[in-house]
Formats: C-alpha cells, sequence, structure tokens
C-alpha cells in the first residue's frame, strides 16, 4: 500500500466518494454486468482486499479477498419519481461506513429514473484498480460491447476517479484575499438603503443586525454540532458556458465564479438566522484559508478569488473541490451520461461542494452535515439563489436549477 493509499486507509471506513451519474436511458443489465466482469480481469485490485498486518508498524496491504462474488459489490434497484427520490438512495447508501473487510467498492445500478452509483474507498481511488473501473464501465460510443476504452483512447475520455485524485495538483482555484477591510457603519448602510429600496435583502438584514448588537465572526457558529454520521444530499446544476460568461464578465475563471456563488449561497443561509460571517475557514487542495464570505456584490467575490488568501488553522466549515469531469459524451451500457455529481466525504466538515463539469453542464454536488445544517434544504436553495445572482453577471445567463434530499 502506498503512502497515499495509506493515508486514507487511517482516515476511515467513511472516507469514501459517491458518483451518481444520471442516465438518459435504461441501460442493458446483461451489459452492465458483462462490463464489471470485464473490468475485474484488467484490474484485479478490484477483487483485493486491506489486510492489516499483525506487526503495529507495518503497512497494510492488497491481498485477494477469497472468494469474489460480484453481487456483493454490485446492485440493481427501481427508483421511481425525480431526482430527489434517486438522491434519497444514494444518501441511504452514504450514510453506512463501507465494509472495509471486503473489496472497497459497490455499484448499483437505478432503474426507473435511470442512474448509476458508485461508491468508493478513497484508499481504493488511490490505486489503479479505482481508476480502471470508470475507464473499463464507460465507453465513447451506445454501441459499445464492453464498456471500455482502449488505452490510446483515454486522453478522448479522462476518468471522473482520475481527476478526483489528481485535483489537488490541478485546481487553479487560488481562494482570495481580504477585500473586506471593515464593517460599515449602521448610517451609510441606512443611507443606502433609503436610496436604494430596491437593495438585497442581505444588505437590510447587516443593517438590522448591527442594530440589535449582532457580533460578526470569523467563522459559522451555526455549524458547531457536527459528527459527520449523517449527510444530507443535494445538487445545483446551471449551464456551463453561462457561468463561464459570468466568470469572465468579472475577470475571474469559471472556478472563481463558481466558488464566489457556493460563498454567497452560505451568506445568504447565515442571513436567515441573522448570523453576519466575515470570513469562513475553506479547505482548498488541502489547505485551509480564511476566506472573507461578506462581500455583497457577486462580481467582487469573483475578482477576490484570483487574489489567495491566508491560510488559517483548525477545522474547514467548507471544503470546496473541483473536478473536470467527462470531457466527452459518455455511455454505460448503451445508456448516455447526462449529468454527474460526486459527493465527497465531509472529513470533519459542516459542508462539501463539488463542481464536476460534463458537457456544457456544471454538476454541483452538495454534501452537508445533518447534525450541523439544522435546515439542508434551506441551505440547498441558498446556494441556488448564490449561482442565481452569479450567472446574472453574464448577458444571457440562465437560472441554477437545485434539487435537495
Amino acid at each position: 500500500m502506498s503512502e497515499a493509499q495509506l493515508q486514507w486507509w487511517r482516515a476511515g471506513a467513511s472516507s469514501t466518494v459517491t458518483i451518481v451519474m444520471v442516465l438518459d436511458s435504461r441501460p442493458d443489465w446483461e451489459r452492465v454486468w458483462a462490463a464489471h466482469e470485464w473490468a475485474l480481469t484488467v484490474a484485479p485490485r478490484l477483487s483485493e482486499r486491506v489486510v492489516e498486518s499483525k506487526m503495529t508498524t507495518a503497512v497494510p496491504v492488497w491481498s485477494a479477498a477469497g472468494t469474489f462474488r460480484l453481487a456483493d459489490h454490485l446492485t440493481r434497484t427501481t427508483v421511481e419519481g425525480g431526482l430527489s427520490e434517486l438522491l434519497a438512495l444514494a444518501q441511504s447508501m452514504s450514510t453506512f461506513p463501507i465494509d472495509v473487510s471486503k473489496p472497497l467498492w459497490e455499484a448499483t445500478l437505478v432503474e426507473g429514473h435511470n442512474a448509476y452509483i458508485l461508491r468508493i474507498h478513497r484508499a481504493l481511488m488511490e490505486s489503479v484498480g479505482g481508476l480502471a473501473l470508470l475507464e473499463r464501465l464507460m465507453s465513447g460510443r451506445p454501441s459499445s460491447r464492453n464498456g471500455g476504452l482502449p488505452a490510446r483512447r483515454r486522453e478522448y475520455l479522462p476518468s471522473l476517479l482520475d481527476n478526483l485524485i489528481e485535483q489537488t495538483k490541478r485546481l487553479p482555484l487560488d481562494v482570495t484575499t481580504l477585500l473586506r477591510t471593515s464593517i460599515r457603519t449602521s448610517v451609510e448602510t441606512s443611507l443606502r438603503i433609503a436610496t436604494h429600496p430596491r437593495r438585497t435583502a442581505g444588505e437590510s438584514l447587516r443593517f438590522v443586525g448591527s442594530m440589535i448588537g449582532l457580533s460578526t465572526v470569523r467563522r459559522s457558529p451555526l455549524w458547531t454540532a457536527r459528527r459527520g454520521v449523517r449527510p444530507k444530499l443535494g445538487v445545483v446544476s446551471c449551464s456551463a458556458t453561462a457561468l463561464a460568461r459570468a466568470a469572465e464578465a468579472a475577470g475571474g475563471t469559471i472556478e472563481d465564479a463558481y466558488l464566489a456563488a457556493v460563498l454567497g449561497g452560505i451568506d445568504r443561509y447565515h442571513q436567515r438566522y441573522w448570523v453576519t460571517l466575515e470570513s469562513l475557514p475553506v479547505s482548498i487542495r488541502g489547505v485551509v484559508r480564511d476566506v472573507p464570505i461578506g462581500l455583497q456584490n457577486p462580481a467582487e467575490r469573483i475578482a477576490a478569488l484570483a487574489d489567495g488568501s491566508p491560510s488559517s488553522r483548525g477545522q474547514a466549515d467548507l471544503i470546496s473541490t473541483h473536478v473536470t469531469g467527462l470531457t466527452a459524451p459518455a455511455f454505460i451500457a448503451g445508456a448516455r451520461v447526462r449529468e454527474l455529481f460526486a459527493f465527497q466525504a465531509l472529513d470533519s466538515a459542516a459542508l462539501t461542494t463539488t463542481l464536476a463539469i460534463h458537457d456544457d453542464t456544471c454538476c454541483v454536488a452538495v454534501t452537508c452535515d445533518g447534525d450541523a445544517v439544522s435546515q439542508p434544504a434551506l441551505l440547498v436553495e441558498c446556494l441556488q439563489n448564490g449561482f442565481d445572482e452569479v450567472l446574472a453577471l453574464g448577458v444571457r445567463g440562465r437560472s441554477a436549477k437545485v434539487t435537495e434530499n
């Protein structure tokens, strides 16, 4: 076991990623089964488990799992309804730690609301087996029978898992300089509200909060009761073209616009509780940074994200990541992947958000701690509003779509 694999293994059975692929049609079950069997032949790691050494100082090893039964890892079920019902299934799967006495992955083909859900431990993601699983299951055309990509064509369809693993090396997501230098005085704020009656509700809430003596804080006082055992899932999606246009209008990148939208949503959520946040500890590329969150203008938020921010100590309230996703049309057993959401483990944070861009869709997977975040539905709604205000910076920005469970 490599050093990186060992790090994730020591993180525990809950250190998993749940990938939800929404499909445009019902895949053929026999082809799905055959594709998994074939993946096992080309990636034996998928049938191996981790074995701890009896010597306390020895590194665990990958070992054959004895009698491996694909039926223990690949199942199918039916989900009627919409995306909310699909997320409820993914949420129930992510609630329970993965069985570390067996190979560290499980997959479910969902019929009805057609989808494929893959849950995989990050120790396996760091190994060749984790990379091979999606590479071998997906193809670049609907008629492919084995579901795999020849090695010479892998650059055409990068593995999502590969991007997940490499995200800490690739992300141009240096988050923000501290642009906010002082809190506006109540007189200045009251004048702005009086002169501009259509000023955002957030500005008014900040003003009232200051009048009744609410203090500005550097981390969320609402998200302290985190345990990480009741993850709640939600998604927000929007046009990648529209988000890129909004980012360009503000002089930033699409990653800047994505994080600016998330921060705006978090700020809105806290305003509902009359809490004014000055900054928020955010984990980006494994480093916790003190990110200013009170900038009301989304263009200012985007512009600020390119300048860098100081590192911070302690736990992060938010883990924000971005993965490339699938850069070309992808199919599983003849069914095309329409949307792709990668739900990260909480890792002691109250909230994780992951952006995966697939075709022209920004798929944002939201995982929040059900104990720390008392109203997950409200939080996802606020995140939608955060994306909407960022998209409005573009000439023809389209509204974000939101689904929560």
